[in-house]
């Protein structure tokens, strides 16, 4: 649902015959070299105090990172590329950057931040009907309703003018699910059936999710026999889906399917918990645990409600410790921790660009020198030459005197 761009967004700013258009041929083939370029491009840049370029090159560091799965230096990339776009004041780059920063928060479950950066990122788009403008529109509507925003993520999404029917289905989707959080459920449904229409194919992986979220109408309007319907369809499409099978077991027990919903509780119970970080699994299989619990206990199976209710404990400890660990420190303060690593490396950038005006001034200044002494003993050489010469005529002068004085002097005594 969330619509990074990278597909278009990689060669948007190129320039021709550049270091940064040379990166570019090998940023999906040769990894290493592209980024070996880049960093030559980055000097380059920097000494000749070329934000832009600068800024399109840490860009384009961000999508090679992500190719390589290297979220640390992703992260930076970004953050060093948000410096120099800013001093460029190029806005359609510094939408792209802003963008997906937005969705490196989005990534982490940082909503706050990630609307922070969307906002900033739509507000710099020229072009209100292009597709730069639309893939902002969706992630930030995407992350306000994550933050339950639902009002103007409504608002966001009805910006988006777009002609692409894929485009138009992931609009749908949010707006239904927006509709649904403010019990809106008639409109809810309008825009989740025309989404399910434009589908049309079933093995289109957005299909379960809306067959999920017209479930979730009908089971919010208590009409569990139409919701249990829907969520069966959507695990037919994705048998995997936990939200799906949760909806699935509750709608069930409400239409006293007991022995189902247990079935389908149990399948949650068995979840691969031990290596699960989600936060979203680990409520949902907690909600579950609570309600098997509760099943167990209306049996009159007291033995397993009561190792339910154990499991349930340590899920519930479990979780409180993830989210912890997950949205504190590593999502906050790790990503504090990047960030003041870049902003070191941006100082290391301007130490070096300050030294390498020094080492110019210093090599200017000795030519200079170089220069200056040349041309005083050059003038000292001509000045001596100058003296010379003019001894030499004063001399010849004095002799042509005293040879004249001789001769007039000899005819005298004569």
């Amino acid at each position: 649902m969330i619509l990074t761009g990278c597909e278009r967004s990689v060669g948007e700013f190129t320039q021709k015959g550049s270091l940064y258009d040379e990166a570019l041929s090998y940023w999906d083939s040769d990894e290493p070299k592209a980024l070996s370029i880049l960093e030559k491009d980055v000097r380059n840049a920097v000494l000749q105090g070329d934000h832009e370029e600068a800024a399109k090159a840490h860009h384009l560091e961000y999508y090679i990172y992500e190719r390589l799965g290297d979220g640390e230096n992703k992260f930076k990339s970004l953050i060093k590329a948000q410096y120099h776009a800013e001093l460029a004041g190029n806005h359609e780059l510094l939408a792209n950057i802003y963008n997906n920063i937005a969705y490196f928060y989005y990534s982490k479950g940082l909503w706050d931040k990630c609307i922070l950066y969307g906002r900033m990122a739509l507000a710099r788009v020229d072009d209100k009907e292009g597709l730069l403008f639309s893939r902002i529109a969706f992630n930030l509507g995407g992350a306000l309703s994550k933050a339950d925003h639902w009002e103007e993520s409504n608002e966001v999404l009805m910006l988006i003018q777009t002609e692409s029917a894929t485009r138009h289905i992931h609009q749908l989707e949010w707006l239904a699910l927006n509709y649904y959080h403010q019990n809106e459920f008639d409109q809810a449904i309008e825009h989740a059936e025309t989404c399910l229409g434009l589908i049309g194919d079933p093995s289109n992986p957005i299909a379960h999710r809306i067959l999920n979220t017209l479930g979730l109408i009908h089971k919010a309007k208590k009409n569990y026999d139409i919701a249990t319907r829907y969520f069966q369809s959507a695990l037919q499409l994705e048998p995997d889906y936990y939200y799906g099978i949760a909806n699935l077991a509750f709608t069930l027990e409400k239409t006293d399917k007991i022995d189902e919903a247990i079935q389908h509780y149990e399948t949650l119970r068995k979840w691969d918990l031990a290596n699960e970080t989600n936060i979203s699994v680990l409520t949902e299989i907690h909600k579950a645990l609570n309600r098997l619990q509760a099943l167990y206990h209306k049996k009159g199976n007291q033995a397993q409600a009561e190792a339910v209710r154990d499991e349930s404990n340590d899920l519930l400890e479990k979780r409180m410790l993830t989210e912890a660990a997950q949205k504190e420190l590593e999502a906050i303060y790790a990503l504090d921790q990047l960030k003041e690593s870049a902003l070191n490396n941006l100082l290391e950038e301007r130490e070096y660009q300050a030294s390498m005006n020094r080492n110019m001034a210093i090599l200017f200044a000795g030519l200079l020198s170089i220069v200056l002494i040349s041309f005083f003993a050059w003038a000292m050489y001509f000045h001596r030459r100058r003296l010379e010469s003019q001894r030499n005529e004063v001399m010849a002068s004095a002799n042509d005197l005293v040879n004249f004085i001789t001769v007039h002097t000899s005819r005298i005594d004569s």
